[in-house]
């Protein structure tokens, strides 16, 4: 009898299964044009933000800044790579970008009496900025996630392992603005604009919206991975 075409394996397949070529093809792990638009978009928010003239804080003291630029040298470093060894940082920078843009969006957009991040005070070379790092490059970087899942084995070890980057953040802002006289990007990260136990408490609740943001996306990336090395992905129609 002859199989339907339903029936029949896929080509590069065994018994419909894709064989790791064709699942390369369907998650691969070298860097493609996602990845590269995510670069682009990096590239314009973070030079929109160093011409703008709204904020007087220097860029580099931003955490969105300095994760979309991380996030930006792992990409460039994947190239060379070919995807391999990189997907601890990939994760890592990733996760601080789409809590930034959560932090952004839910705290300082909507609560924030700081008139530096109000709309109405942003030029629109800062409007641009804004809308780059906050919005489009972390959507981009979860699809880029999902086109191509890193390898995550003990989710919540490695999304507590992620917690190392906000922290180096944290330790270096709050040290220049105690002993340098800098004035900190953001207020809860400025130990005299509010009582000792706020001040820890604000940031407290910030590292465990980070750590949650961390086990999503490492337990995004982990179910695509299994789903990719198992099969599931790319399977024949009709082969459950």
């Amino acid at each position: 009898m002859t199989p339907t075409r339903s029936d029949r394996p896929r080509r590069g397949s065994a018994d419909g299964v894709a064989s790791p070529a064709a699942l390369n093809a369907i998650c691969p792990r070298r860097p493609g044009r996602t990845a590269l638009a995510l670069v682009v978009v990096v590239a314009i928010g973070v030079g929109a933000q160093f011409l703008q003239r709204s904020d007087p804080t220097p860029p580099l003291l931003y955490y969105t800044v300095l994760s979309a630029l991380g996030l930006s040298a792992v990409l460039l470093l994947e190239l060379r790579t070919r995807g391999r060894g990189t997907d601890w940082l990939r994760g890592l920078m990733l996760t601080g970008l789409v809590f930034s843009a959560i932090v952004y969006a839910l705290v300082l957009l909507p609560f924030s009496r700081d008139p530096v991040f109000s709309p109405r005070n942003h030029d629109h070379v800062a409007q641009v900025a804004t809308v780059a790092l906050h919005a489009v490059a972390p959507t981009i970087g979860v699809l880029d996630l999902v086109r191509r899942p890193i390898a995550v084995r003990r989710r919540v070890a490695v999304a507590a392992g992620w917690l190392v980057w906000p922290a180096v953040y944290f330790s270096l802002i709050v040290g220049l603005a105690e002993f340098e006289n800098l004035r900190a990007p953001y207020t809860f990260m400025d130990p005299s604009a509010a009582p000792s136990w706020n001040f820890g408490l604000a940031n407290l609740c910030l590292a465990l919206v980070s750590f949650g943001v961390g086990c999503a996306v490492a337990a995004l990336a982990g179910h695509l991975k299994v789903a990719r090395d198992s099969g599931s992905v790319g399977r024949a129609p009709g082969q459950s």
